[in-house]
């Protein structure tokens, strides 16, 4: 339509139909002469285009300095693909489809996640704000009914698919066409050329239309790979130590609260002549005391070996800090200190001090 034909004409002039469910046209025309505002008023347009034929319009009165009605300022929406779903439906009294279509867009368009509603010919229905924003696609640069391969073709614009010659995105596109069209696809990870990665879903309605949705986890990924990094990190540490604790000449044995064995040396299997396999990493203190048993002194009785146990877990229970002398069956001796670590933990060390006492 030109301007011309248009500019100081009444709006009823280009009125054909009012669509079905939406306010009755004498119900927008009293509002128009009362000068109160109106939202979301759908009519079919005379002489429109096939693909133009339907708008929705809302408006705001203005007035003067005087207070004088000075005009409507507003803006109007090509609907056609989303008014066309509506012909021909008798909607229940009362009922306002495209006033409720109308929600359900703003609430899409207040949502952080990217939305796009296909009807069943791939064409799109809606494009909330929060996909336009991940795609970088201006506002106005897909109306409703505009195939979903526009918006494919304007991400490739925007370099989200990276260098890919035609060849390659004539496939690319069609497997993602046909994919979409296929129903529904679990969510998985796309990512974008740019490095961001997003997740990416679709979900099959009725009537054959398809929900795609969007949600940007670049940062989620990123906060991973560091978690990553610095667990490898630790790792690495860890095996470095336990490297170093094993070279070291004095056992070492750490036991958790509930006193069992986090670290274990190997100098500690070989003072107390344990193999490790019967005693490895996450046994009781007790289990290492019943696999030394065989060269410790206190072993020859039961009552005498459970007493002795017995004794040696409570005062490593109670934390108190100091040596004392072990001897073994062979005639050498260890002297063994206890450490209280944070969280209940114990840190006790063996020292074989046999030839210092022979000097």
């Amino acid at each position: 339509i030109e301007p011309a034909d248009v500019l100081g004409r009444f709006r009823f002039d280009f009125l054909n139909q009012v669509l079905k469910g939406n306010r009755s046209a004498a119900g927008h025309l009293e509002d128009l002469q009362a000068h109160r505002p109106f939202r979301d008023f759908v009519y079919e347009l005379k002489g429109g285009r096939p693909d133009c034929r339907w708008v929705l319009t809302s408006g705001f009165p203005r007035f003067d300095g005087d207070g004088k009605f000075a005009g409507y300022r507003g803006m109007g929406r090509n609907v056609t693909a989303l008014a066309s779903a509506f012909e021909g439906m008798e909607p229940p009294v009362g009922s306002e489809p495209v006033r409720h279509l109308a929600d359900l867009e703003r609430t899409m368009d207040a949502m952080h996640m990217g939305v796009v509603l296909l009807d069943a010919r791939l064409d799109t229905l809606i494009v909330n704000k929060a996909y336009r924003d991940l795609s970088r696609i201006p506002d106005g640069a897909v109306t409703v009914g505009a195939p979903f391969s526009l918006l494919m073709e304007l991400n490739r614009r925007n370099g989200i698919y990276g260098d890919i010659d035609e060849k390659q995105w004539q496939r690319y596109l069609a497997t993602r066409v046909e994919e979409i069209r296929a129903g529904t696809v679990a969510p998985r990870e796309f990512a974008h050329a740019d490095g961001r990665t997003m997740m990416f879903s679709v979900t099959a309605l009725s009537g054959g239309k398809r929900l795609l949705t969007y949600y940007e986890v670049t940062e989620v990924k990123r906060r991973d790979a560091e978690i990553e990094n610095a667990n490898a990190k630790i790792a690495e540490t860890f095996a470095n130590l336990r490297t170093m604790v094993d070279q070291m000449p004095i056992g070492v044995l750490v036991l958790d609260a509930d006193m069992r064995a986090e670290v274990i040396n190997r100098a500690f299997y070989d003072f107390w002549q344990i193999d490790a396999r019967r005693a490895e990493t996450g046994c009781s203190f007790r289990e290492l005391m019943d696999a030394s048993r065989d060269i410790d002194p206190y072993g020859s009785d039961d009552a005498t070996w459970q007493r002795h146990v017995a004794e040696r877990e409570a005062e490593i229970r109670a934390g108190i800090a100091g040596s004392r002398q072990f001897p073994r069956n062979d005639g050498r001796t260890l002297i063994s200190s206890m450490a209280p670590l944070a969280g209940g933990k114990r840190f006790i060390s063996y020292v074989d001090v046999t030839d210092m006492k022979d000097r």
